[in-house]
């Protein structure tokens, strides 16, 4: 989508037709809408939010439940798999986080460690980086209402 669709149709329903030019500007880098944000063992470990230690521990222990879960097993592979490279998971993802939630009490994995990895998902974007689009110029923007 361009930017002339964005701001013309307004699929989000926004009302850029009422708002200034800077106000459009503003909404469009405004950090809201989600973004995926895939991790793998890597990010984990680099940043856990209960250190590197706890993350490695914790690792650990989900190494021990894949070998009895399958479920457990894929997303633990799909995590070893560098992000770079097509794998990591999307702990944002629902299944995803049902599934890490069903560990909790199985080899020692607690609701903490759980909600720690899971505090890595949050990620938003803003709408010009969602459609990837550059940062306009007022001056684009209000040509472009101009012409609506």
């Amino acid at each position: 989508m361009s930017l002339v669709d964005e701001i013309q149709n307004d699929p989000l329903g926004r009302g850029y037709a009422e708002m200034k030019p800077d106000a459009v500007l503003a909404d469009l880098q405004e950090p809201r809408h989600p973004d995926a944000r895939r991790v793998d063992e890597r990010t984990v470990l680099a940043e856990f939010p209960l250190g590197v230690e706890a993350a490695n521990t914790l690792l650990t222990k989900l190494e021990a439940v894949g070998e009895e879960n399958a479920l457990v097993g894929r997303v633990l592979h799909w995590l070893r798999v560098a992000e770079g490279q097509g794998g990591g998971i999307d702990v944002g993802n629902q299944q995803v986080r049902d599934t890490l939630g069903r560990v909790v009490g199985t080899a020692g994995i607690t609701q903490g460690e759980v909600d720690a990895l899971l505090a890595l998902a949050p990620n938003t974007a803003s709408r010009l980086s969602v459609l990837g689009l550059p940062t306009p110029r007022i001056r684009d923007i209000r040509q472009i209402q101009e012409v609506s």
